[in-house]
């Protein structure tokens, strides 16, 4: 299996991603609610293989000089989920520090 994603991104597009690791596969899914670019992005957020239910993910980007400052908030955070939440998120950071970093 491979990482997959697939991505309809206008208001009320969905999407699905699936990425495997250690032989394990997980699929978050979701629903575009906000998308005003380049400041604002809002979506639901569900992996159903753990919970039925969904958060609400915003996005948000601000200038700052030559770069940017981006803020994530997460509400409807399911109790008990924290820490994976907040470990997954920061991993996603730090590999998207990287990857901007070898282009600046």
């Amino acid at each position: 299996m491979k990482n997959t994603a697939q991505i309809d991104a206008r208001i009320g597009g969905a999407y699905t991603i699936t990425d495997e690791r250690d032989g394990q596969v997980y699929t978050a899914i979701g629903e575009y609610l906000v998308i005003d670019r380049p400041r604002r992005l809002v979506f639901t957020f569900g992996m159903p293989q753990f919970s039925p239910d969904f958060d609400r993910l915003t996005v948000e980007i601000v200038p700052d000089g030559t770069g940017c400052i981006v803020t994530l908030i997460q509400e409807d955070l399911q109790s008990g989920y924290e820490k994976s939440t907040k470990r997954g998120w920061s991993k996603m950071f730090k590999q998207l520090a990287m990857v901007l970093g070898e282009r600046g």
